[in-house]
């Protein structure tokens, strides 16, 4: 006996609702369900596939939406730790996570990270970093976002202060801010030294170089080449400001020597 129409649809309607709810129940993961017995696996997958050590402290979930990602959990790296890493691998290894290569790119989140050097590294992947921090050498940036791909860094950092868009490649790098008009360039050596240039705009000059005399207060135009050892020492060379010219360095031991050229005035303050 044929099934009457009405009742075509329902079967049918009936299989698409079972259809999807066995989609949701795969792609819509619980969060109690976890991948932490697979964590030795995946710790060294990181290693191999981005030469960084990884020791996953907190737990591990996944989803199958688009293709299968994985999100770990309190990572720690030997420069710092990071809140949530989040990688794909190929749908087709689902069954297979332990031999998994990671595909696409790796995104760090709520990340706090010592740095020592400012040449950008290459993990082997794009690593997109969101709302992190960096500590290099004793000053704290906010990276709000930034994408680092073959040796390549671009993204959004904050100081206390102001926020500036950077882009590092290699050994040469560009810093800008709006606010006031600063633009920094150069490059950095492999012994950790930088040299470059700086065009910006100020209304606090003696902060900025850190000497009391002469006194400046007046916003001006600023340009000068500069040399930075890597450490504590600092070389102004070629200062050009509106009626005032010369060179500022400061040691290592914090020392200054400072010599600022007018039409009529000439320091000396070392």
């Amino acid at each position: 006996m044929a099934l009457k129409p009405r009742y075509k649809r329902r079967i049918f309607l009936s299989f698409l609702i079972f259809i999807g709810l066995v989609v949701m129940a795969i792609v819509i993961v619980p969060p109690m369900i976890t991948l932490n017995h697979l964590k030795p696996k995946l710790e060294q997958t990181i290693v191999e596939q981005t030469g960084v050590p990884a020791r996953i402290d907190g737990d591990i979930h996944f989803s199958l939406l688009g293709r299968a990602t994985i999100v770990a959990h309190d990572v720690t790296i030997p420069n710092g730790e990071i809140g949530a890493l989040m990688f794909s691998v190929p749908l087709t290894s689902i069954f297979n996570l332990e031999n998994a290569p990671l595909s696409g790119k790796l995104a760090v989140y709520r990340a706090d990270l010592v740095l020592n050097n400012l040449r950008p590294k290459d993990f082997r992947h794009p690593v997109e970093i969101h709302d992190s921090y960096i500590n290099f050498r004793n000053r704290k940036l906010k990276v709000i976002d930034a994408e680092l791909s073959n040796g390549h860094l671009a993204g959004v950092v904050r100081t206390a202060q102001h926020k500036y868009d950077i882009d590092f490649e290699n050994d040469v790098f560009y810093i800008h801010n709006q606010n006031n008009q600063l633009e920094i360039s150069g490059n950095i050596f492999t012994d950790g030294s930088v040299r470059g240039q700086i065009a910006m705009e100020t209304n606090d000059i003696n902060r900025w170089f850190g000497f009391s005399e002469p006194q400046i207060t007046q916003t001006i135009p600023l340009t000068m080449q500069f040399e930075w050892d890597g450490g504590r020492g600092w070389k102004f060379k070629n200062i050009e400001m509106p009626k005032i010219s010369g060179n500022i360095t400061i040691n290592p031991d914090g020392t200054k020597i400072v010599e600022l050229r007018g039409h009529d005035i000439s320091y000396d303050l070392s």
